[in-house]
């Protein structure tokens, strides 16, 4: 073969080839497996339409986030809204499942059965919102029974998606294109319609463990506690219960939204101003057994919206605008049941008791008494302990008891250390009692609370 006849083959084979390259880029990519399957430009995107059924949620761009017109003009999840207009522009044809609408229904992307999701754009001169883009979601794909009994119950991963149609600029059809698409990709409830999954989430930003202060305004009193290093009144010898505290500000960052509230937040709600690594301000009232929530910028240019919150949660926060649910009742907040030695001195006698497998060593001594000691079963002297660790302060003060004004010492020792009680004498009723767990507070309790345990205590002698 002459080197003529050689180059003139190449060159036939080359411009065969041109030729193929350019009738398939020229071939309307938008009809064809692997296009966009909408075309739209995000930045055009200024409201969302999305429904299902009966069920309808319209959210709309408001400056840097988005809001829900229809619920008072809430803000929406940002956050949610970004995921879903994202994902869904970026979906492309991953397989063509079908062109035939009988088979619509099948698929889920029938007018009852799809999540319909409508891209708008900005109203024009005459108010009209353009529709730049429709997808109706429907079924997953890849997991039918007969498939999976095919593949031995294997699911085949390049095979799972959504089944969708749509439309957008390309087509001026009045809704998506008859033929049905294959997305790999999943929603979830991302698409769901109902207006509470779009109220922002959470409705208070931060967590409870940043919170280092609130101040609370409640019935016409205001105070403020410390949640850290220590969770305490500022400026009150009341001690706080500490679980109760931080159960009760964790219930408050647990409230999700609902739906608007029926009006703005009344003079009797809980003001609370929450400090920490963000501060927030939010009000916290009831009405006819329901609850809701208010903070300025719930709502943007709204400050008096308010949403409706979930009930269960929303009472344990509101303990936060009640000091005395939040106030320790108990003495003691050890569990001194489980005690493993405790220890009795007054009235110049000594007594100890400590546990062993099933049953306890009592020791008596002192001035006054004969050294003597016995074995007692657990069942006796548990539930004193249990009496001793459930004892109620009617009030506490500031302050400590002087050496001079004690008349009996407890010490109890457990897996949680050691815990000192410095008894006082009766006053009005009353006797006074002095904790190591809980420096620089006097516990005002029952006059006759204690002395009935220790008296039990001393009958045990004699049984």
């Amino acid at each position: 073969m002459s080197r003529r006849v050689a180059v003139l083959g190449v060159s036939v084979l080359l411009l065969v080839a041109a030729r193929g390259w350019l009738a398939i880029t020229s071939r309307p990519i938008s009809d064809g497996v692997g296009a966009p399957l909408i075309v739209v430009e995000q930045a055009r995107i200024q409201g969302l339409e999305l429904s299902r059924g009966d069920t309808k949620v319209r959210i709309l761009r408001q400056g840097e986030g988005w809001v829900l017109p229809e619920l008072g003009g809430l803000s929406a999840d940002s956050e949610r809204v970004s995921s879903l207009v994202a994902r869904v522009c970026s979906w492309r044809r991953e397989r063509r499942a079908g062109a035939d609408p009988a088979q619509h229904a099948v698929f889920g992307v029938d007018p009852k059965g799809a999540r319909r999701i409508r891209l708008l754009g900005a109203p024009d001169h005459t108010g009209q919102v353009p529709v730049l883009a429709e997808v109706w979601v429907g079924k997953i794909t890849g997991v039918a029974a007969d498939l999976l009994r095919e593949q031995n119950d294997q699911i085949d991963t390049e095979t799972l998606g959504v089944f969708v149609r749509a439309r957008d600029a390309r087509t001026s059809l009045a809704e998506p294109d008859p033929v049905t698409w294959v997305v790999n990709d999943f929603l979830g409830n991302l698409a769901d319609p109902s207006p509470a999954r779009w109220i922002v989430s959470p409705l208070l930003p931060g967590r409870p463990q940043e919170v280092t202060r609130v101040e609370v305004g409640s019935g016409g009193s205001s105070y403020a506690f410390r949640i850290q290093p220590e969770v305490a009144v500022v400026g009150q010898a009341r001690p706080l219960d500490r679980n109760r505290v931080r159960g009760s500000l964790g219930s408050l960052y647990l409230l999700r939204g609902l739906g608007p509230a029926p009006q703005p937040a009344p003079e009797s709600a809980i003001r609370l101003r929450v400090q920490g690594r963000v501060t927030t301000e939010v009000a916290l009232w009831s009405q006819e057994g329901r609850w809701f929530l208010s903070r300025p910028d719930l709502a943007p240019g709204k400050p008096g919206v308010g949403v409706e919150v979930n009930a269960e949660d929303a009472a344990r926060a509101a303990r936060l605008g009640d000091l005395r649910a939040l106030s320790r009742q108990r003495v003691f907040a050890l569990p001194l049941e489980r005690a493993a030695r405790v220890h009795l001195r007054s009235e110049g006698v000594e007594r100890s008791w400590i546990r062993r497998s099933g049953t306890w060593d009592a020791v008596e001594t002192g001035e006054r008494v004969e050294l003597r000691s016995r074995s007692l079963a657990s069942g006796a002297l548990i539930p004193l302990w249990r009496r001793l660790a459930a004892l109620e302060a009617q009030s506490w003060t500031a302050g400590s008891l002087a050496p001079t004004e004690q008349v009996a010492v407890w010490i109890v020792q457990g897996s949680w250390g050691r815990l000192e009680v410095k008894v006082g004498a009766a006053r009005d009723g009353r006797r006074p009692l002095s904790c190591s767990d809980q420096p620089g507070h006097i516990a005002w309790i029952q006059e006759g609370a204690l002395g009935e345990i220790e008296a039990a205590l001393v009958r045990l002698w004699g049984e």
